[in-house]
């Protein structure tokens, strides 16, 4: 018919006609289609494999060099650190060597210096005994007005001594000056005067003479007359001031201060003696061995109540003390502790002899024995000379 459009052929099976398409589809073909899609897949995904594997093996190339490099700088760093470490150790070693070395040096200073301690002790003991015999003689004079001896202060001392102590004639005097210090100010208190007296016993004298007509006035001013002594006895005399100030004030009772520092009191009911006898002055022993020192108590003493003390005159060192019944190990000087013994089982039956081990030719002086039972108090000395094999 005119005017209509003419309508497109359709295949027996209503397919649309389009060329090839218009064709029936072939199974086959259809297989082998999806297979070539699938290998071009599977070629693009091994494409894509492979250029990823070869940046990721470049990657990690790049990576294991790096940590290469910084492995070695590790190794590096460690092997340095444990070569310190050696070093370190070995100078660890060393210095507990030295140190043991200095130990046992330190040691041996220390029992060197302990010996020389020892030594200076009694080399100072030496020097104080033979500066106290030096001033046996020795008085001092205090109160003496500047000026007043004139150009002849020998001559002058000797006869204001026989002066003022009314004595018989004008003593004989070695020497007589004022101590060694500056010329003191006006209104300040005169240097005294060191006397040196000819003979002991005009010294003896003139003391007595002294402490009889105390106080001494010259001048409406006060004098006074007393022993010179070496400084280091006149320190520990000096520690019994206030003792002595205490035993003024007690009525009836009677003290005197011996050489070189031993307060003696006595008693309103006079003095309280114990008798301690040494049988023997002198006593002997040989180098190396042992020696007894002889001294005797009485009998049935009562000996809780005893205090012993074997003292070295020399440096006034203590040698041994017994006390409440036993020994004390602490307070005798080094040179004697452990070689000085009481006979203790003996103390009882009146033996408080010395017995001295392993004597040495340092040993040799004089020593002196006190005994204190209560307010009884006794003294005896005995020489002790170390002769050679």
């Amino acid at each position: 018919m005119s005017g209509q459009t003419p309508q497109q052929s359709i295949s027996p099976r209503g397919e649309e006609d389009c060329g090839d398409r218009g064709r029936p589809l072939d199974l086959e073909i259809f297989i082998k289609a999806i297979d070539g899609l699938k290998q071009d897949i599977y070629d693009k995904l091994d494409s894509k494999i492979d250029s990823f594997s070869t940046a990721l093996r470049s990657e990690m190339a790049l990576i294991r060099d790096e940590l290469n490099s910084a492995v070695a700088t590790l190794q590096v760093t460690v092997d340095t650190h444990g070569s310190t470490i050696k070093d370190l150790e070995r100078s660890a070693t060393s210095c507990s060597d030295d140190l043991g070395s200095l130990n046992k040096t330190v040691k041996a200073l220390k029992d060197e210096l302990k010996v020389v301690k020892n030594q200076i002790k009694g080399v100072q003991a030496k020097c104080d005994d033979l500066e106290g015999r030096s001033r046996r003689n020795n008085i001092r004079l205090v109160g003496v007005p500047e000026g007043l001896e004139g150009p002849r202060p020998r001559e002058f001392i000797s006869k204001f001594l026989q002066d003022i102590l009314h004595l018989d004639e004008a003593p004989l005097l070695d020497r007589a000056h004022r101590s060694r210090r500056e010329k003191p100010g006006e209104g300040a208190p005169p240097r005294p005067f060191i006397i040196r007296v000819h003979y002991f016993h005009v010294r003896e004298e003139i003391l007595r003479r002294a402490r009889e007509a105390a106080p001494l006035l010259h001048q409406g001013k006060r004098l006074s007359i007393f022993a010179d002594f070496a400084p280091s006895v006149a320190k520990l005399r000096a520690e019994f001031g206030s003792a002595k100030r205490l035993l003024r004030a007690c009525p009836g009772v009677k003290f005197g201060l011996f050489f070189p520092a031993e307060l003696r009191i006595t008693l309103p009911g006079g003095a309280l003696q114990f008798d301690i006898r040494t049988p023997v002055a002198v006593v002997t022993a040989v180098v190396n061995e042992d020696a007894v020192l002889p001294c005797t108590i009485p009998p049935g003493t009562n000996i809780p109540d005893l205090e012993l003390r074997w003292i070295r005159e020399t440096g006034n060192e203590l040698v041994l003390f017994f006390q409440k019944l036993k020994e004390d190990q602490e307070l005798p000087g080094d040179n004697y502790r452990g070689r000085a013994h009481l006979f203790t089982a003996q103390l009882s039956y009146g033996n408080a002899s010395l017995h001295l081990s392993r004597v040495q030719p340092s040993d040799a002086d004089l020593y002196s024995c006190s005994a204190f039972v209560g307010l009884e108090y006794g003294y005896a000395e005995v020489e002790l000379k170390v002769a050679s094999k």
